[in-house]
């Protein structure tokens, strides 16, 4: 390095800190090969949702972006540097790297992951960025960025809109966002908005059968099953149909209210 591309200053312990981080991850990719970028992209999504740089209603939003980045450790050095990255100091080139609409520079990936990953362990936060797939994220609510039906970073309020909603345009429409907007945040989240829809809606049926069978056994502890197939029809032929494997779940009260009767049943006897 130059003199002329150094900065004036000496950098503070925190601009330190965050240039040791940089400069420890690009020495572990050194011949590492071709990165997981979808995956890393969609590890700092999540972080920026945890971190509350970004919402999932407004996910990218340039200024907030920007100004998030530009109150780091890292943007001040780049401000006082004379080096050509000192054009990244702003951090106006977040939302196009996000949105892969410019070159996926593997420093502007570490520049971006190092800043937002700051507070956590640096061993562990550099393995995620090299394999994000085999050293998932958790979030704050515990969940992984490998989904299964629900995606982690998905927030249940929202998920709760879609799964119920009739359709994925009544679901925009209750959500205050275009339909289009709605399907293309899914898939930058990783899911299919067709796939995830069957996957949400048959979690909620399941679940709306096995309540309304478990109410059922609630109010009248003394059925039997053949009341509850004849009161419960709906939710009994659903489960037979969809999902047999937890009629012996919905149903599980009905021993659990029956032991406790017979218990209090010989106490009084005793008595």
């Amino acid at each position: 390095m130059t003199k002329a591309t150094h900065s004036h200053t000496p950098p503070d312990p925190a601009q330190t800190e965050a240039l040791k981080r940089i400069a420890s991850l690009a020495s572990q990719l050194m011949g590492l090969g071709t990165l997981d970028v979808d995956a890393i992209r969609q590890a700092i999504l999540v972080g920026l949702r945890d971190h509350g740089v970004t919402t999932w209603l407004h996910p990218l939003d340039n200024d907030h972006l920007s100004a998030w980045f530009a109150g780091s450790p890292i943007s001040e050095w780049l401000r006082r540097s004379n080096g050509p990255w000192q054009r990244l100091a702003s951090g106006e080139w977040i939302h196009d790297l996000l949105r892969n609409r410019v070159g996926d520079h593997p420093l502007k990936w570490m520049i971006l992951w190092c800043t937002l990953f700051a507070d956590q362990d640096c061993t562990t936060s550099h393995r995620r960025f090299k394999d994000p797939v085999s050293s998932p994220h958790w979030d704050a609510r515990g969940q992984a960025t490998i989904w299964g039906a629900t995606p982690a970073s998905l927030p249940s309020d929202i998920h709760e809109v879609i799964a119920n909603a009739a359709t994925l345009k009544e679901a925009a429409a209750i959500l205050g966002i275009a339909v289009t907007t709605l399907r293309r945040r899914l898939n930058e989240l990783g899911t299919n908005p067709r796939a995830f829809r069957q996957d949400a809606c048959f979690e909620q049926r399941k679940q709306r059968a096995v309540d309304a069978i478990s109410e059922y056994i609630s109010a009248h502890p003394t059925c039997s099953r053949a009341e509850i197939h004849r009161e419960c029809k709906a939710a009994v032929s659903w489960i037979r149909s969809n999902a047999p494997e937890v009629f012996e779940q919905a149903v599980e009260s009905m021993r659990g209210l029956r032991s406790r009767q017979m218990d209090l049943a010989s106490d009084d006897h005793g008595s």
